[in-house]
C-alpha cells in the first residue's frame, strides 16, 4: 500500500490519507419528521392545547413538539401545561431525544437511573452512544435529576445528529469540553447564540428551559437534509510514529484536526508490546501507545488501533509473524 512522505511537519511519518464517507447534519431517517406549511414554516398543533405557552417566543416549536408526540406535557394525567420556563433535567432530555429519534428502548447500565420513569430512555441514549454518563472516567451514573446546561445540550444533539466538526465563533466557549459540539451546532444553524443581535456568546453554563429545548429540537429535526454529505478525511499513521517526540505528535494532531480530519488509524506491534511472553508488557511501548491514544481521543479524533506482528512465543514458527 503506498504511503505519502512527510511534507509539512517532520513528525508526520508515512501517512496515508483516505476519504471516509460520513453522515452529514441530516436527522436520522427514522427520526420524527415535521410537517411544514407552504411557506416552509412549522405545521403546529391546533390552538387548543397547553394553556401556558400562548405568546411564548418558542410557542410554534412547542406545539410542533406536541403534534409529533415528542412531548406530552408537564402535569399528567391532564397535561394541560408544558411548563416552558422550567429547566430540563438530564432524564427529561433522554426521553425527548428517544422519542424524537425513535430510538429502541434499552436496559439501563447507570446505577442511579433504576426506578426512574425515564430509565428506558436513558438506557436507549447510552446504547446509541449519545450519552456516556456524568462521573468520568468510570461513568457509572447518569445524574438524571441534574439540569441540562446549554453546553451539555450541544453535545447531546451533536452526537445524536452526527454533526461534522466546525470552527468555533463564540467568545465564551474556549476551553470547554463541549466547545467542538457547540461549534458544530452553530454551523448547522441549530443555535445562534445567547446575546442577540450580536450573538457573540453561547452562555454554555446556563440552564436550558423546556421551551428552549423545544426550539433546539425543532431546528435539529427540520433542517434540510444534505443529499451529498461532506466526507471527512481519515489518516493512517505508521507504527513508527509512536516513537516520535510527544510534542511533535501533538502538533501533528492539532494540524490534522484543523484540516478536518476526524479519524486516525494507528498500527502497533504485539511483538514489541509483549516481547518477553504473555503478560510481560514492555513499559516503553505501553506508555507510547497509551500516550498516542490519549492525545488523539482528547482532541475528538476517533481511533482505530490495529495490532500486528505476532511475537515469537505465540507463533508456531517461533519467529515474528507480520
Amino acid at each position: 500500500m503506498p504511503r505519502l512522505l512527510r511534507e509539512t511537519c517532520p513528525a508526520l511519518l508515512l501517512v496515508l490519507a483516505v476519504v471516509l464517507p460520513l453522515s452529514g447534519a441530516a436527522p436520522p431517517a427514522h427520526a420524527a419528521q415535521p410537517e411544514l406549511t407552504a411557506a416552509g414554516e412549522l405545521q403546529t398543533a391546533p390552538a387548543a392545547g397547553f394553556r401556558d405557552i400562548t405568546g411564548n417566543v418558542h410557542e410554534s416549536a412547542i406545539r410542533w413538539l406536541a403534534a409529533t408526540g415528542i412531548t406530552k406535557g408537564c402535569n399528567p394525567p391532564t397535561n394541560t401545561r408544558f411548563c416552558p420556563d422550567a429547566p430540563v433535567t438530564r432524564a427529561q432530555m433522554a426521553t425527548f431525544l428517544t422519542r424524537a429519534l425513535d430510538l429502541p428502548r434499552a436496559r439501563g447500565r447507570f446505577v442511579d437511573s433504576a426506578g426512574s420513569v425515564h430509565a428506558d430512555a436513558i438506557g436507549a441514549l447510552a446504547l446509541a452512544g449519545i450519552t456516556k454518563g456524568c462521573n468520568p472516567p468510570v461513568n457509572t451514573r447518569f445524574c438524571p435529576d441534574a439540569p441540562v446546561t446549554r453546553a451539555q445540550m450541544a453535545s447531546f444533539l451533536t452526537r445524536a445528529l452526527g454533526l461534522p466538526r466546525a470552527a468555533g465563533r463564540f467568545t465564551d466557549t474556549r476551553g470547554s469540553v463541549h466547545a467542538a459540539a457547540i461549534a458544530s451546532l452553530a454551523a448547522a444553524g441549530i443555535t445562534k447564540g445567547c446575546n442577540p443581535p450580536a450573538n457573540t456568546r453561547f452562555c454554555p453554563t446556563a440552564r436550558v428551559t423546556r421551551a428552549q429545548m423545544a426550539s433546539f429540537l425543532a431546528r435539529s429535526l427540520t433542517s434540510t437534509p444534505n443529499p451529498t454529505p461532506d466526507p471527512a478525511v481519515g489518516v493512517h499513521v505508521h507504527a513508527g510514529w509512536l516513537s516520535t517526540a510527544p510534542a511533535d505528535r501533538v502538533a501533528v494532531m492539532e494540524l490534522l484536526v484543523a484540516a478536518g480530519v476526524r479519524r486516525i488509524r494507528v498500527d502497533f506491534s504485539w511483538a514489541s508490546i509483549e516481547s518477553g511472553g504473555p503478560g510481560t508488557v514492555d513499559a516503553y511501548w505501553d506508555d507510547r501507545v497509551g500516550s498516542v491514544l490519549s492525545d488523539a481521543t482528547s482532541r475528538g479524533l476517533e481511533v482505530l488501533a490495529v495490532v500486528w506482528q505476532t511475537p515469537p512465543w505465540a507463533s508456531a514458527s517461533r519467529q515474528v509473524q507480520g
